[in-house]
C-alpha cells in the first residue's frame, strides 16, 4: 500500500501527471496501431517465406469471385475473369515478340481499366514495367525511357501526339499503340504496332510458360516527380508492392466486399500500388477516375 501511495505522489508531482494523461488518451490508439503493424508484418513475413508474388496472389484472388467487377470506370467495367484473360494475352503476345525475363517495357497512358492488367500480364512474363507519367513530354520523357533501359513502349491512343513528337529520338525502341475499346476508331500512329488488334488473335488461356518470380524480383519502376531534376526510377519489388496496400487494408479494416474510389494516377504509388493493389491482392472492386470528382 505504501508503494502505491509513493508511486501516486511521484506521478502527480512536477509535470509527470501530463504524461499519465497523455498515456491514458493514446493507449488504445497505440494498441490499435500495434495490432495493425503486427498483423501486416506477420502476413508479409508469411508471404515472403512462401514465395508469394503479386502474380501468385492475383491467381488466388481472381478465382474466388471471377465474375465480380475488378475495375470500374464510367460505364465500363472489367471483371476479375476478364482481367485475368486480358493479362494472359499480354503475357503470351509479348513472349511471342521475343521479350524475356528481366527486360523492361514502358507503359505510357492515362488511367483506364486495362492499365493495370497490361503490367500484370508483363509481370507474368517476368518483364518489368516502367510506369511513366502521362504528364511528361520531350527530354524528360526520353530520359525516363532511357534510364530504365526500356526495350519497348506501350502507349495509349490519347498519347499519340506526344509519342509522335519524340519518335525520331527513339528509333531503336518498338512502339505499341493500345486503343481503348471506346476509341477503336482512333488512327494508329505510323511505324507503331496496333496492340489491341494484335491481342484479338492471342489465346486467353492461363499463361504458365515462365518460371515463377521471386518476392525480391523487380516488378515495377515508379518515377519520382522530377522537381529537383529529371525523374528517377524507384524500384518496386513484389514484396514491396504487397506490403503497401496490405497495411492500408488492415488499418482501414477493409474487406473484399468494399468498393474503393481511386481518382489518383495509376503511375503514382498512391493510385497504382495503394489503390489498385486493393483489387489485385485483396479482391476489392476499385472505381477509377482520371481526376477527383465529388459527383
Amino acid at each position: 500500500m505504501t508503494l502505491i501511495v509513493i508511486l501516486c505522489i511521484f506521478l502527480m508531482t512536477g509535470d509527470r501527471y501530463q504524461w499519465v494523461y497523455i498515456w491514458k488518451k493514446t493507449f488504445w490508439r497505440d494498441m490499435t496501431g500495434l495490432r495493425v503493424l503486427l498483423i501486416t508484418m506477420f502476413t508479409i513475413w508469411m508471404w515472403d517465406r512462401t514465395g508469394t508474388t503479386v502474380v501468385s496472389r492475383w491467381e488466388k484472388v481472381w478465382k474466388k469471385e471471377p465474375n465480380k467487377r475488378a475495375f470500374v470506370m464510367g460505364d465500363r467495367a472489367i471483371t476479375f475473369r476478364e482481367g485475368n484473360e486480358f493479362s494472359n494475352r499480354i503475357a503470351r503476345y509479348f513472349k511471342r515478340q521475343g521479350f524475356k525475363t528481366g527486360e523492361v517495357i514502358a507503359l505510357f497512358m492515362e488511367t483506364q481499366p486495362e492499365y493495370v492488367f497490361i503490367w500484370l500480364g508483363l509481370a507474368k512474363l517476368r518483364v518489368t514495367t516502367a510506369l511513366v507519367s502521362s504528364n511528361l513530354r520531350g527530354a524528360q520523357l526520353i530520359h525516363c525511357l532511357r534510364i530504365a533501359g526500356c526495350k519497348a513502349v506501350v502507349f495509349g491512343d490519347e498519347m499519340t501526339d506526344v509519342i509522335k513528337s519524340i519518335q525520331n529520338e527513339i528509333p531503336d525502341i518498338p512502339l505499341f499503340q493500345f486503343n481503348s475499346p471506346e476509341r477503336e476508331s482512333v488512327a494508329i500512329l505510323q511505324d507503331t504496332i496496333p496492340l489491341a488488334t494484335e491481342l484479338d488473335e492471342i489465346s486467353s488461356e492461363q499463361f504458365t510458360d515462365v518460371e515463377p518470380a521471386s518476392t525480391r524480383d523487380t516488378l515495377l519502376y515508379i518515377y519520382t516527380s522530377g522537381t529537383t531534376g529529371f525523374p528517377k526510377a524507384a524500384i518496386i519489388t513484389n514484396i514491396r508492392y504487397l506490403l503497401i496496400p496490405l497495411g492500408v487494408h488492415t488499418s482501414g479494416r477493409l474487406t473484399s466486399s468494399d468498393i474503393l474510389y481511386d481518382p489518383l494516377p495509376l503511375h503514382h504509388t498512391a493510385g497504382g500500388v495503394l489503390g489498385a493493389g486493393q483489387c489485385l491482392i485483396l479482391g476489392l472492386t476499385v472505381v477509377l477516375r482520371k481526376k477527383f470528382s465529388a459527383t
